[in-house]
């Protein structure tokens, strides 16, 4: 019995080693989604996704209804014009990804 507590602890006390950092990046990115949301709201501006399109459909939920997006193909455009397949090797010669809309939100 005390082998499998013993086993038992050590699981949880290495499992939570591994998780923290990971629940921490992901809540310090919701964070960031929700403080980019505020601000945006503040400015009086819009969503508009970048890689999708609204149709005229929508759907029905569990959740209510719900509009459907569709895939504008922008994405693979996008990717076209900043193929860094030459770019394995040198890192830094990347272009930057920035998925945000907003690029500092800690300078305003």
């Amino acid at each position: 019995m005390k082998k499998v507590l013993k086993f038992w602890l050590f699981s949880i006390s290495t499992t939570s080693e591994i998780l923290i950092p990971y629940l921490n990046l992901f809540f310090s990115l919701e964070e960031r989604q929700r403080a980019e949301k505020r601000s945006r709201e503040a400015k009086g501006h819009k969503f508009t996704p970048r890689w999708f399109d609204l149709t005229d459909e929508v759907t029905t939920t569990p959740w209510g209804e719900l509009e459907v997006y569709q895939y504008n193909g922008k994405y693979t455009e996008h990717r076209a014009a900043t193929d860094t397949s030459e770019c394995i090797d040198e890192p830094d010669s990347r272009p930057d990804f920035n998925p945000w809309q907003y690029d500092n939100l800690d300078a305003e």
